[in-house]
């Protein structure tokens, strides 16, 4: 490789690995390499060009987050080789194509910027477009799953095992485990990607933080911080979708519609958005109230922690979040969280950022009490 050349590869579906050479200059201490338009996702890896044993723990040096283009950078110590192999990791069953450039000195291209929709473009949407536009992709290094915005500012609602480990606690699928952490212990690095019409999938522009989580329902509150520069996210820039949360919101038979990025969908390494149809067949409470919502419409993995919502108006009434399978009939069965089991203070803080909420009005505190009739803004 050249500093400042842009080469094209591939990693075959049967491949695990391609390396690429790198030949450090005299006085030459750093090297960073990136990837760019990789059709999936893939990681970096870089070691002296010496003989290895296989596997991924002999890399000293390694870039594993949920980026699709990662970016590794490698600072020498005195006396280090100055011949590198940096390899290309594609972990899929599938054969992903990409572009690499090597630097010595001038900082990488930088990623893609996110260009907010105009006004009237989001003006004239249906509130089904608006809640195709408002289902996100999120990526970290155990895998992808989805997001709802719901907020215009970038909150993003989720299941909580997209995020955090999840060891199931009971039969209503709470989890117990923390968030999901790096292997210097701290929080891994949680990647959104937004629709992109043309081409079926998500772009990564963003990263995440987790704002508030809720384990014993599966149930978490992120909140978009940078985008994939380090340039701080603000303003009202993100289309968001209103949230249903009066009691009675959903009923037997009502038609609802589940949105997200299925991992069976995956074609070509990427994973594209899906829409899948179907009515509210059941439910389950505890304790006085629904904690599962369960529907004919297809969930599958990666579908975890998108939309569910009511149609015709298309808001938002259910976090999809599990499936079962009865092992006698191999029928399955599909759930969601009921967004009425967000806490108090989760709403309170949705109140303020401007989301749009149905079913809900100020109590006497200033505390929000839930409306029992449907598709009543306050």
């Amino acid at each position: 490789m050249e500093p400042g050349v842009r080469r094209a590869g591939v990693v075959a579906n049967d491949d695990l690995l391609r390396f690429w050479r790198v030949v450090l200059p005299e006085g030459q201490d750093r090297f960073e390499v990136g990837l760019f338009d990789a059709a999936g996702p893939l990681d970096l890896v870089a070691t002296p060009e010496v003989p290895l044993e296989p596997g991924m723990g002999d890399f000293p040096y390694k870039a594993m987050t949920g980026r699709e283009n990662e970016r590794l950078e490698v600072r020498l110590p005195a006396g280090a080789p100055r011949r590198w192999l940096v390899g290309v990791v594609n972990w899929e069953p599938t054969s992903i194509r990409y572009e690499i450039e090597l630097s010595f000195r001038r900082p990488l291209p930088p990623y893609p910027e996110y260009k907010p929709p105009l006004p009237q473009t989001v003006a004239a949407l249906s509130p089904l477009e608006r809640a195709i536009r408002a289902t996100v992709q999120i990526s970290t290094p155990e895998g992808s799953a989805s997001g709802t915005l719901v907020t215009p500012d970038g909150l993003i609602l989720t299941s909580y095992h997209v995020v955090g480990e999840c060891r199931f606690a009971d039969e209503l699928f709470g989890c117990e485990g923390g968030l999901l952490r790096d292997e210097s212990g701290n929080p891994v690095e949680l990647i959104v990607g937004l629709p992109h019409e043309s081409r079926g999938a998500a772009t990564q522009y963003f990263v995440a933080e987790v704002l508030h989580a809720l384990p014993r329902y599966d149930l978490a509150l992120l909140q978009i911080t940078r985008d994939l520069n380090g340039v701080p996210a603000r303003g009202p820039i993100f289309p968001w979708i209103p949230l249903d949360l009066s009691p009675g919101a959903l009923r037997l038979g009502d038609e609802v519609m589940v949105i997200g990025y299925p991992a069976i969908a995956q074609t070509a390494g990427r994973i594209p958005l899906s829409l899948t149809r179907g009515v509210l067949s059941g439910f389950a409470e505890h304790e006085g109230r629904r904690v599962l919502l369960q529907t004919d419409a297809a969930i599958e993995s990666g579908h975890s922690g998108g939309a569910l919502i009511r149609l015709p108006e298309a808001r938002l009434v259910g976090i999809p979040s599990d499936t079962r399978l009865d092992w006698d009939t191999f029928e399955k069965q599909n759930y969601a969280r009921p967004v009425t089991l967000l806490p108090a203070d989760w709403v309170e803080t949705l109140a303020r950022r401007g989301a749009i909420l149905y079913g809900v009005r100020p109590g006497p505190d200033g505390a929000r009490t839930a409306e029992a009739d449907r598709g009543v803004a306050r």
